[in-house]
């Protein structure tokens, strides 16, 4: 294989992973919404996926070692940081619920619940994936 072909095959790649990003990022919302999560910090998410999507933009569009690609990089980990709340969160509103409708059970029992409950504890994992890929596509 020729170096330019090893150069647009790479370009590819990494134009590929932007633009699964960015659906990540448009279509997270819609779902959201479709769920009604909508309340106090539920609404985080939402600010996430468009942070995202201008983290992924910047870091696709700008020049390596670049201030813009810099703050692009900066809104992913912002991103990934609000994932990871989410998934305390989800996590955290499972255990409690569990606690409040089985107090005698133990926290072992517990946390099994929490893990299979209403909010689906590792759903806002999908935010950390889409802020993960534009990052990777930045590296050579």
């Amino acid at each position: 294989m020729s170096d330019a072909a090893r150069i647009d095959e790479s370009q590819g790649l990494r134009r590929t992973l932007r633009i699964t990003a960015l659906a990540l990022f448009v279509l997270t919302p819609l779902e959201l919404f479709f769920q009604e999560h909508s309340e106090g910090v539920q609404l985080l998410a939402f600010v996430a996926c468009g942070l995202g999507i201008a983290g992924a933009t910047s870091v696709g569009e700008a020049a390596p070692g670049s201030v813009r690609r810099r703050v692009g990089i900066a809104l992913l980990g912002v991103v990934a940081a609000i994932a990871l709340l989410g998934l305390w969160e989800h996590f955290e509103h499972n255990y409690a619920f569990a606690r409040e409708i089985r107090p005698e059970q133990g926290a072992a029992a517990s946390i099994r619940d929490a893990l299979f409950g209403a909010s689906p504890p590792l759903a806002p994992g999908i935010l950390i994936l889409a802020a993960w890929l534009p990052w990777a596509a930045r590296r050579r």
